[in-house]
């Protein structure tokens, strides 16, 4: 199943015009692995930066006080990272390169020369009486005459079909760098999001501990507690303040990676308006769930544009094969030639020129052809095979995450935890002690932490699916691509 036809093939190295447009700058063939709905009509533009309200600090501690705001969804983090990674730019940038190299081999090479000799009179000159014919000596004579190449074994057809082989692959290659960097803008994406909820896990965590730590100093000093109660309270808070801060630091990190992916300037906030567990985790076999997966994983990589590009490099060998073999057979040079004797007498004529292959006979260069092809062939067999199992393992490890983590969900309550709440207001009614609230608080943490490195898991799983086999983003991920509530509507791409 060829996922990329040739037809899809691009006029690649399409540039950038503006910031606020990333999205109409991604190369059409580039809009197969993310979802088309987000590029539909003049919807296609990147979430445009907005002023920062004051109030709240931003959800990037790294922006400090920017003015601007960029708001990120799955699609659209997408989007300019296909738009605006400096690797990808400087890449497409090959493709005008091998477009100029076809035209130049298929420039046929009809430049003829031309070379002409005269020789003035001789000495001694001996002069004509007048009237009488030339006695022939110390007549001056010329000569010139025309000279064009022939390649007579149609060498230009074979440079023009290796030029444009090459071409082709250039652009499959490009389609790599894409898949991969749509792959890897999805793994620092979800990175950011897990980051991101574990900072504000720890945040909420050490917000319950001050407010625990009050109450518990409120109640020693009506002689409700023992004051050795404070001392528990005082190194949890303490604890948990550090864990948040080093929570903060680990976000700062994953931002910071996806800026440079993103090619994001340290002036814009960055605000992630999805959360992992909003995500919709899709089946890679769809439907079909009783196909062998072996022959689907085989299936799938015969579109991988690497697999493509390489098997493209078999055809740019085998044009560079039959040039040699051309090359065997020696150009031809022909052309009229026009001299003139010393005695005055005319001459009208053809040449022709030609090599005589006696020691460099062209068989030594057709070999090493011949060895390329058969190198090309076997890197594309082996390349397929790779690729295969790097698809199975995959999709593999993507299916038993997925299913693990649908039965997980199945099983426990979508609400927020009241266990936390109804231990808490038991505390502060006096009906608890400290020690409760913060077992109790700590099972919830180690709970959601859980749930939270699963969906990692499951995220980091489906990158892979997509890097391996080459699928649409989403063919795996439904994205939500809807602002969460902290953060009020955002203009997003429509999905």
């Amino acid at each position: 199943m060829a996922l990329l036809p040739a037809s899809c093939l691009p006029a690649i190295g399409q540039s950038v015009p503006q910031a606020a447009q990333a999205a109409e700058a991604v190369p059409p063939a580039a809009k197969r692995f993310i979802a088309v709905s987000a590029f539909d009509g003049d919807s296609a533009q990147e979430p445009p930066t907005q002023p920062q309200p004051s109030g709240p600090p931003s959800s990037d501690p790294l922006a400090g006080a920017a003015a601007e705001t960029l708001h990120l969804s799955l699609q659209s983090a997408l989007a300019r990272g296909l738009a605006k990674n400096p690797d990808l730019v400087t890449l497409r940038a090959q493709a005008p390169v091998s477009e100029a190299m076809v035209d130049v081999a298929h420039t046929p090479l009809w430049n003829p020369f031309v070379q002409s000799q005269f020789l003035p009179r001789g000495t001694p000159f001996v002069p004509n009486n007048p009237g009488e014919p030339a006695s022939g000596a110390g007549q001056s004579n010329y000569y010139v005459w025309a000279m064009q190449r022939f390649e007579v074994a149609h060498q230009r057809r074979y440079r023009t079909r290796a030029a444009m082989e090459a071409l082709s692959q250039v652009q499959w290659n490009i389609l790599q760098a894409e898949l991969l960097n749509v792959a890897q803008s999805t793994r620092l994406y979800f990175t950011a999001l897990y980051q991101k909820g574990l900072y504000e896990l720890a945040s909420e965590t050490a917000d319950l501990n001050e407010r625990l730590l009050d109450v518990q100093r409120r109640r020693v000093a009506a002689n409700l507690a023992p004051a050795a109660d404070i001392t528990g309270a005082q190194i949890a808070a303490r604890q948990s303040r550090r864990q948040a801060e080093i929570a903060r630091f680990s976000y700062e990190t994953a931002l910071a990676a996806l800026r440079q992916q993103l090619s994001v300037p340290l002036s814009t906030a960055l605000v992630l308006t999805e959360r992992m567990a909003d995500m919709r985790w899709l089946p890679v076999h769809g439907d079909d769930a009783a196909q062998d997966e072996t022959a689907y994983a085989a299936e799938l990589v015969e579109g991988r544009p690497d697999v493509m590009a390489a098997q493209v490099g078999i055809r740019v060998a085998e044009a560079n094969l039959g040039l040699a073999h051309a090359a065997q057979v020696p150009d031809l040079q022909a052309g009229p030639i026009y001299e003139t004797a010393d005695d005055g007498t005319q001459y009208l004529g053809f040449r022709l020129q030609m090599e005589i292959p006696i020691w460099n006979t062209g068989r030594a260069m057709a070999r090493q052809r011949k060895a390329e092809l058969n190198q090309r062939a076997l890197t594309h067999e082996q390349l397929k095979v790779k690729a295969g199992l790097e698809a199975q393992t995959a999709i593999s490890q993507y299916e038993r995450v997925r299913q693990f983590a649908t039965r997980l969900a199945a099983e426990s309550s979508s609400g927020p935890p009241h266990e936390l709440d109804e231990i808490t207001r038991l505390f502060e009614a006096g009906q608890a002690d400290i020690l409760a609230v913060i077992q109790t608080r700590n099972n919830l943490l180690q709970e959601q932490r859980t749930n939270l490195d699963l969906l990692i898991q499951l995220a980091q799983a489906a990158a892979n699916v997509i890097q391996a086999t080459a699928l649409p983003v989403d063919h795996v991920i439904e994205s939500s691509g809807a602002p969460t509530p902290a953060q009020g509507p955002t203009t997003e791409p429509k999905n």
